[in-house]
């Protein structure tokens, strides 16, 4: 057999010449990896530009590389067909996962072999663990299916272009003895996030397949490094007063209440995040309806400028005109998502669960949409009051966009009536994703345990006066007691655990 290795490098930073061990890196590492494989003949590494190539390679570049003209699926699939032309078999890993297992690799490797697989790949185990094993010809025959595809490239892509005629492949899954996918547990260094993990799992002691399965039951103490998603209270006054929203009942002067964050101090917490937290989401929509923020537009602005963190808008759809007349420009940008709450086609039960405005609302919609379709979302909350309505809702927009969302109906431990209308919840309860990856703001710069803290109870600190790390630690207890399987106050009842966002 004649093979060939392709490292992505389409993601690399300088992480990659961290120390793995002693003496080794994380680039130097994946290259012994790739070197040891069976009938491997050439190591084949694909980036966007050359300075990725040097960053993996720091004193020599190597003389065979792939640089992509554009950064797409169909380039990819097409760069590395022309490369494997008079191969057998390629594999594929990305440059940022140092722990790619040898032995789980060759397993895979016997099986493709065995059983004539066109593409093998392995399930259940934490992301970095295994490659993508493909035969050249499987190659070749994604080109056509890839020409679809308008995304950049992703860590699945190989496998989602697959599935689209997935019936023409032969596929070969080496499947996890435990199956791990619900922790997300991504043993690479892309992130500053993602690196911390790493250490710590190398430090407990995994390093390999075997050793990260025996660590299943207690490898969560390990997960929760930095936040990813910080939700973060713009302003008091809403739009409208939603009949399954708690906020009216925490701020009955909420349809006329002015209070707001400051231009400086948003633009300040958000250059704080983006140092401690880079690549973190910012959703500017806890409470409180984003367009009625006196200077939304600059604030915006300042985000993008000043830092490189995504942006979440969640609104009502209303008060938006003076917006678009301003700031045009913001509203093509590609690192906010706008998500329009709806809830219900029909008028009157439009009005019964938000009150007027539907109309506005629906312009404001396709204005947004001709703009920016990509990154424009439709959202309704389930409940019992729309089941009815729910499917037209779903029809309807599914044949405008693929940007729908139907979110859970959250009661807030009790405050709210419980209206919803079927239990979602896993059969075996876990620890709180928000708890692991989220930071709640309120206007005034407390920090609360998460949102459903309606009433403050649970202050961790001030976001304006304390370093954020520190806030961060003052909610780890709570968490590691979540690990223990020990859930009190507001998490007792809580039905929000098991939630993931952006």
């Amino acid at each position: 057999m004649r093979n060939i290795a392709f490292i992505n490098l389409t993601v690399i930073n300088e992480t990659c010449q961290n120390l793995i061990s002693q003496d080794k890196t994380v680039a130097a590492t994946i290259i012994d990896y790739c070197n040891a494989l069976p009938d491997i003949e050439l190591i084949i590494p694909i980036g966007l530009t050359l300075d990725q190539i040097k960053i993996f390679y720091p004193q020599k570049t190597p003389g065979n590389y792939i640089l992509l003209e554009e950064n797409s699926i169909k380039r990819l699939i097409e760069s590395m067909a022309e490369k494997a032309e008079g191969y057998d078999n390629c594999i594929y890993v990305y440059g940022d996962t140092p722990l790619l297992d040898r032995v789980l690799t060759e397993k895979m490797f016997q099986n493709h072999y065995k059983y004539y697989a066109d593409y093998s790949f392995a399930d259940g185990y934490p992301y970095g663990l295994s490659p993508e094993i493909l035969g050249s010809g499987c190659l070749k025959q994604l080109i056509p299916l890839a020409h679809g595809e308008n995304g950049t490239i992703q860590r699945d892509s190989l496998f989602n272009c697959l599935q689209k005629d997935i019936n023409a492949f032969d596929i070969e899954t080496e499947i996890s003895e435990r199956d791990m996918r619900l922790k997300r547990i991504s043993l690479s260094c892309d992130t500053r996030r993602n690196w911390l993990q790493l250490q710590r799992i190398l430090a407990a002691g995994g390093r390999d397949c075997a050793s990260i399965i025996e660590m299943d039951d207690t490898i969560e103490q390990y997960t929760r490094t930095l936040p990813a998603y910080f939700q973060i209270q713009l302003c008091e006054r809403c739009m409208q007063s939603c009949s399954y929203c708690p906020y009216p009942g925490v701020n009955p002067d909420h349809l006329r209440a002015g209070r707001e964050i400051s231009l400086d101090n948003i633009s300040d917490l958000a250059c704080r995040i983006d140092d401690f937290a880079p690549d973190s989401t910012l959703s500017l929509s806890l409470w409180g309806d984003p367009s009625t923020h006196s200077c939304l537009d600059q604030v915006l602005d300042s985000i993008i400028s000043r830092t490189g963190l995504k942006i979440v808008i969640e609104t009502s759809g209303l008060g938006w005109e003076g917006f678009l007349q301003k700031n045009p420009e913001c509203l093509k940008s590609d690192r906010i998502e706008w998500i329009f709450s709806l809830d219900a086609m029909d008028a009157a039960l439009y009005k019964k669960l938000r009150g007027e405005g539907q109309e506005e609302v629906l312009l404001t919609i396709e204005k947004f949409r001709s703009v920016n379709p990509d990154h424009t979302w439709i959202q309704a909350v389930r409940m019992k009051d729309n089941e009815d309505d729910l499917e037209q809702f779903y029809r309807f927009w599914k044949e405008k966009t693929e940007n729908v969302i139907i979110q859970k109906y959250d009661f807030f431990n009790g405050a709210l009536e419980q209206r919803k209308v079927t239990d979602l919840s896993p059969l075996n309860r876990f620890p709180c994703w928000h708890l692991k990856r989220e930071m709640t703001i309120l206007l005034d710069g407390t920090v609360v345990l998460c949102r459903e803290d309606l009433k403050g109870n649970y202050k961790l600190g001030n976001a304006f006066k304390q370093s954020l790390s520190e806030l961060w630690e003052e909610a780890d207890s709570v968490f590691q007691s979540h690990i223990k399987s020990c859930y009190t106050g507001i998490c007792e009842n809580c039905d929000e655990y098991y939630t993931y966002n952006f």
